[in-house]
């Protein structure tokens, strides 16, 4: 069909045997070609070093059901690919026009971060002026990245800083989304320490009967120019303090680590021993002077006493003596009543330098 012959082509014509020697004049082929070993879509990774790399796969094959099929490509294997997705495509065509196309995608990643060539070290500065802040300046760190890195920051060379800590963070960020951090810390500090008013001078009292004493104070009060304060006491009003001299200390301290410091003493005296002795004792049941009375004993309950006879031995001894239940009745250690005459004591208060001593007489 097809053929020229002189001054005629043939069209149409019959076999011998009178059927169809190829196709109905009005027969149009319309089969497409069809491809065998499409390739799926390929995956890969930008190297550390390019923003493209190059790809490679298997070309597909094309077959059709009259003759020759011509093929072409958008895209041959081995050829540089960027950062992204590249559609593929193939096409086959017949000698008759029909088509048939095989695509495929190209996606190439960037699993790499950038880097930063110099991140700042942390930066100190100390306001020389009045004020609570002061601008800061530094170099700003540079970013480096296989494609292409976006740099942003928090804050910038020169801006203001308020007193304290601030961190300072920059990011990186490639086209890919993949991001790095450089962060460090701008401490701004100030010169001036803390000022404390109202520190109390030293404090006297005197002891209680326990010896001890509750002791107040106004407190003092610290201040600084910029930032909180830190403080530390060693005591607090209302505490109890012992016999003695006891240094309180309250200390406050600034954020950047400056000190101011208030100490006072706080000194408790014992109380001034106003015992009243009796000097006799007459153990005869009648109700007067029948034991030994130290006036005023229940004021210092901490208290030793002991009676001596005339050679030193040790008549009688007890601890917290207090005219009710603890007494001297003029009997020995075995309780028999030591006979009439002059004996000795030494009265001891504990905790304070009290040591009284004198004579008493038993009369029966």
């Amino acid at each position: 069909m097809g053929d020229t012959f002189g001054s005629f082509t043939v069209r149409h014509a019959k076999s011998k045997n009178g059927g169809p020697l190829c196709c109905p004049a009005t027969y149009v082929e319309t089969i497409p070609p069809v491809f065998s070993g499409c390739p799926s879509n390929i995956v890969v990774n930008l190297p550390a070093n390019a923003c493209q790399t190059p790809v490679n796969w298997i070309e597909p094959t094309a077959t059709d059901n009259c003759g020759d099929v011509v093929i072409t490509s958008t895209h041959t294997p081995v050829m540089e690919f960027p950062l992204g997705t590249t559609s593929v495509t193939y096409t086959a065509t017949d000698q008759y026009g029909n088509q048939a196309t095989c695509s495929f995608d190209v996606i190439v990643k960037d699993v790499t971060p950038p880097t930063f060539n110099e991140c700042p070290d942390d930066i100190r500065v100390v306001i020389q002026q009045g004020g609570c802040e002061t601008s800061v300046t530094w170099t700003p760190p540079e970013a480096a990245d296989n494609c292409t890195a976006l740099i942003t920051s928090d804050h910038q060379s020169g801006d203001t800083f308020p007193f304290g800590e601030t961190i300072v963070t920059y990011t990186a960020t490639d086209l890919a989304g993949n991001t790095t951090t450089c962060s460090f810390t701008v401490y701004v500090g100030n010169t001036n320490a803390p000022v404390v008013s109202g520190c109390p001078e030293d404090i006297t009292v005197v002891a209680d009967e326990t010896l001890q004493a509750v002791v107040n104070w106004d407190e003092p009060i610290f201040t600084v120019s910029c930032g909180e304060l830190m403080t530390t006491q060693s005591h607090h009003p209302g505490n109890t303090f012992s016999i003695g001299a006891t240094r309180v200390v309250y200390q406050a301290e600034s954020e950047d680590g400056k000190k101011t410091e208030c100490s006072f003493l706080v000194t408790v005296t014992p109380r001034p021993a106003t015992l009243n002795i009796s000097k006799a004792v007459t153990p005869d049941g009648d109700g007067i002077n029948d034991w030994w009375l130290i006036g005023n004993i229940e004021d210092y309950p901490q208290n030793i006493v002991t009676v001596f006879d005339r050679w030193g031995g040790v008549v009688y001894q007890a601890s917290g003596y207090d005219n009710e239940r603890i007494v001297w009745r003029g009997t020995n250690k075995s309780g028999a009543l030591v006979p009439t005459g002059t004996y000795f004591y030494v009265l001891e208060i504990k905790g304070q330098s009290v040591k009284l001593t004198g004579s008493i007489e038993i009369v029966h």
